[in-house]
C-alpha cells in the first residue's frame, strides 16, 4: 500500500534509496577479511624424518620414512619430490620441496629447500 500513496519522484527516491543501501551494505561486506583457515597441503616434512635421510638408503626405506611422494615424474623416473605448503592467515606461509635422487633403487641424492618464497614458486 505503501507505493499506491507515493507519487513519481518520492518512488524513484524511495528506489535510490534502497539502492545506495545496498551499494554500501555491499561494499563494506566486501572489506571484511572473513574466516582464513589454516591450510595444509603434501607430505608433512619433519625434521627428526628428513635427518634420517643418507645416501645410500633405497627407494623402499625412503618410502617407510616419508610415505609415498607427491610428484613421481614420469620423465624422471629416478627423481622424487615432496613438496609441504603450509599457509595460516596469522603466521604468513612456508613451502618446502625435498628432492630425492636415486641410482637405480639407491639414494645418491638430497636436496631440500625450505621457506620458498611466493614469487620463486610461482
Amino acid at each position: 500500500m505503501y507505493f499506491l500513496i507515493l507519487n513519481k519522484t518520492g518512488l524513484i527516491k524511495h528506489y535510490a534509496t534502497v539502492v545506495l543501501i545496498s551499494l554500501a551494505i555491499t561494499v563494506l561486506a566486501g572489506c571484511f577479511p572473513g574466516y582464513q583457515s589454516t591450510h595444509e597441503q603434501g607430505n608433512v616434512l619433519k625434521p627428526s624424518d628428513i635427518s634420517q635421510l643418507q645416501v645410500g638408503i633405497t627407494r623402499r626405506e625412503v618410502q617407510n620414512l616419508l610415505g609415498r611422494p607427491a610428484v613421481k615424474d614420469p620423465f624422471h623416473k629416478y627423481r622424487w619430490d615432496y613438496i609441504y605448503d603450509y599457509r595460516a592467515s596469522s603466521e604468513g606461509a612456508s613451502l618446502q620441496i625435498l628432492s630425492l635422487f636415486f641410482d637405480n633403487e639407491i639414494l645418491v641424492k638430497i636436496e631440500h629447500k625450505t621457506n620458498i618464497s611466493e614469487e620463486t614458486s610461482s
